[in-house]
């Protein structure tokens, strides 16, 4: 095929138009108020590590004096008075090992930038909020690298026309577009997938030493930002070059990401912690537990199937259509090729805490987009002979209309967030004197040290018997909805049933109320006391509360998350956030002897005074021993 500069002026202009406006387009929306709710679990957790740098330079294990804790407890601390578990994702070096740096020195980068200290201290919500956006921000231009780099692809693979309908859908497709808006490692790695892309590409068409070199390099920025993408890239890499014989240049690819890995993975630990989180292949029946992810996307199965069965009918020759389908067959089989071994590498290496089907997702959706723009491309090329780039420039325009209203207005859990907001301005107007020791269930944990200004612990790794001897005051924050949320039309005709006409105002003002006695009724025999006081439900309110105790038994509102992770809910179904965090935190230590009344802090709450917030989380405050609760 020509290259771009000696075809007519009119194609390339049109071609660069389109990139650039679907480049402004991509950034636009994930640019635009990255500062709107804070920080949610996971994002907290990358912050915490990027702050750890801008105190002592690495991403440590301690956050103003504290251990982080944020994945599965498995490891023992027999030294730790507080702690009866460390977190097994930080190594015995005292560094982070389980996720990768590059994105957490560029988070930092950012928070530095943006003026944020080691330790912030937030007052409000615009301080929160200003944290939240320097976070995400670095998400923002490593989404501008995937776009471009989906465009220079997919145009690598098979010309312009791919090029335009790839470089659309990495702008508005919606995963993308949520991943950066992410201050998390999503962004990165599908950015360095899509460049491992092109890489892998050239080094298959060319194989020169210079192709195998970068590819080397972009292994290991993978390695350091998704180490289980960057060993499916290795494995792919390997293949195609053994396939071709090419020895020598796959050796300088190996040298050159071995030199880049091998001394950091020695110095930080990461070795010795490989064994440490069990691993989902033993807990997931083979095979259909490796197959439920497609079985539950048959549009991707069938799709691939499809794509397939196209180019064996292809083979036969005949046709502009089955030429055109030719020449798009070692591109598109090359794409679903190396999304597959990222597939197969996954579920072979995953560990049962990251096994959620949403970061398979994150390792194939770069092969689906640029084996889809390139399959669609063949048949544009096949349809509209010379006038293909045109068709393809609409295609991208109808890709965009179809997708960019989905991500226009990027969704949030609009009701954690408000909880998450309540709860830290709860803590930060409290001021707890020294030695109070704040606790929250884990996962909130994360996201209210950044936005309380104070550090908020984890209760789930602590010793039972700490929390039952500690002399000074103890802060439990139960950061859970135990109910399905009362929708305002139903408290309207509740009330309606019951000749009580309500404005929308008044009914959300009754909901409130409704589900803050359903809540009191829970904490009643748990806790000395509970504020606010008692106000006993009218009939028509009572008799939307015990519905809402029926729904919640008949399990309305639930998530199924057996079928999100099954390596680690499959033996302890959990379908609320109340049953989730005990199930996933203590999958390998019993969650049957740590949960519902036998959790740790159930002794020390019984003198403890519980403030029900609007958003139904609950704050318990046990005073310090020998004080006494009073009821």
């Amino acid at each position: 095929m020509a290259t771009v500069w000696s075809e007519p002026a009119s194609p390339r202009r049109l071609e660069l138009v389109l990139v650039l406006a679907w480049v402004i387009l991509g950034v636009a929306l994930r640019s635009w108020d990255l500062g709107s709710a804070a920080l949610f679990r996971d994002e907290a957790e990358t912050c915490m590590n990027a702050l750890t740098i801008l105190d002592g330079g690495l991403p440590s294990d301690h956050f103003r004096g504290q251990p982080i804790f944020e994945n599965i407890l498995v490891t023992p601390w027999p030294v730790s008075e507080e702690f009866e578990f460390r977190d097994a994702s930080y190594s015995s070096a005292g560094v982070v090992t389980y996720h990768g740096w590059l994105p957490l020195y560029a988070v930092a980068a950012s928070l530095a930038l943006a003026g944020v200290p080691p330790e912030p201290q937030p007052k409000g919500d615009a301080a929160v909020r200003r944290i939240a956006r320097a976070a995400r921000a670095p998400a923002v231009v490593f989404s501008l690298v995937l776009i471009l780099a989906a465009w220079a692809a997919a145009r690598a693979l098979h010309g312009r026309e791919a090029g335009l309908i790839a470089v659309a859908l990495a702008a508005v497709a919606p995963q993308a577009v949520a991943a950066g808006r992410e201050a998390r490692y999503h962004a990165a790695a599908l950015a360095l997938i899509a460049l491992a892309h092109l890489s892998l590409w050239h080094c298959t068409a060319r194989g020169s030493w210079r192709n195998h070199a970068w590819a080397g390099a972009l292994i290991a920025l993978l390695f350091h930002t998704h180490a289980l993408a960057a060993a499916g890239v290795a494995l792919a890499l390997g293949a195609l070059a053994l396939r071709a014989r090419r020895f020598a240049p796959l050796g300088l690819a190996g040298g050159i990401a071995a030199v880049c890995i091998l001394p950091w993975a020695a110095w930080s630990g990461f070795f010795g912690q490989l064994g440490a989180q069990p691993a989902a292949r033993s807990l997931v029946p083979f095979p259909g537990g490796q197959l439920a992810y497609l079985v539950d996307r048959p549009w991707l199965a069938l799709g691939a199937l499809l794509a397939l069965g196209e180019l064996a009918w292809a083979r036969r020759g005949g046709g502009a259509r089955r030429a055109a389908l030719a020449q798009a067959a070692p591109a598109v089989v090359f794409s679903m090729g190396v999304g597959a071994t990222l597939y197969v590498v996954f579920q072979a290496t995953a560990p049962a805490a990251s096994y959620f089907t949403d970061r398979i997702t994150l390792l194939l959706l770069v092969s689906v987009m640029l084996g889809g723009a390139v399959l669609l491309a063949a048949h544009l090329r096949a349809a509209f002979g010379e006038r293909s780039l045109v068709a393809a420039a609409l295609a991208s325009a109808l890709v965009v209309a179809w997708l960019a209203p989905r991500v226009l207005l990027p969704s949030r859990d609009d009701d954690h967030a408000r909880a998450l907001e309540e709860a830290a301005a709860f803590v930060r107007g409290r001021g707890y004197r020294s030695g109070t020791r704040v606790y929250a269930l884990p996962l909130e944990h994360l996201p209210l040290t950044v936005a309380a200004g104070r550090t908020v612990q984890s209760v789930a790794p602590v010793r039972r018997s700490f929390l039952d001897e500690y002399p000074g005051e103890v802060v439990i924050l139960e950061t859970v909805r135990r109910y399905p949320l009362l929708s305002v039309a139903a408290v309207c005709a509740g009330a309606a049933r019951a000749g009580l006409p309500l404005t929308e105002d008044a009914a959300r003002a009754w909901r409130g109320r409704i589900e803050r006695e359903l809540v009191r009724a829970d904490l009643a025999g748990r806790v000395a006391a509970v504020e606010p006081r008692e106000q006993p439900l009218p009939p028509w309110a009572a008799e939307l509360a015990e519905g809402r105790r029926a729904a919640a038994r008949a399990g309305e509102g639930r998530g199924d998350f057996v079928r999100q992770n099954p390596a680690v809910f499959g033996a302890y179904p959990a379908r609320t956030w109340a049953e989730f965090w005990p199930a996933f935190f203590y999958r390998f230590v019993d969650p049957d002897a740590r949960s519902g009344e036998r959790v740790n802090y159930a002794a020390r709450v019984h003198e403890g005074r519980a403030t029900i917030l609007d958003s139904t989380w609950v704050v318990i405050e046990c005073p310090a021993l020998g004080q006494g609760g009073g009821r």
